[in-house]
């Protein structure tokens, strides 16, 4: 039961760590969307690339344009933290009751 523990524990960790990194891709792309920073920038398109799916999914489900603000990078936003704060926590609780 111990390796089952440390295992559920380290897939949380994992998990945690993917979520908070798309979270700060998601932050970059939004910020650099307001600078108007160089757009054939291989890391300005990186950021585009790996944000822009979740994006247009969040758009695509719920009307998040609101005059000329777009309120979906927020949206995402707020969900990879619910995903966070629910999902990762169930993993680390339950690798601690396995423990």
């Amino acid at each position: 039961m111990m390796l089952l523990g440390l295992l559920l524990n380290a897939i949380g960790q994992i998990l945690q760590i993917l979520i908070n990194l798309y979270l700060w891709i998601i932050i970059l792309y939004t910020l650099s969307s307001f600078i108007q920073i160089n757009s054939y920038n291989p890391i300005i398109q990186l950021l585009e690339r790996l944000s822009t799916p979740s994006l247009k999914l969040t758009r695509r489900f719920i009307p998040t344009l609101y005059g000329n603000i777009d309120f979906a990078p927020l949206l995402v936003i707020i969900i990879l933290k619910f995903l966070d704060l629910t999902i990762v926590q169930l993993f680390f609780n339950l690798s601690k009751g396995l423990q």
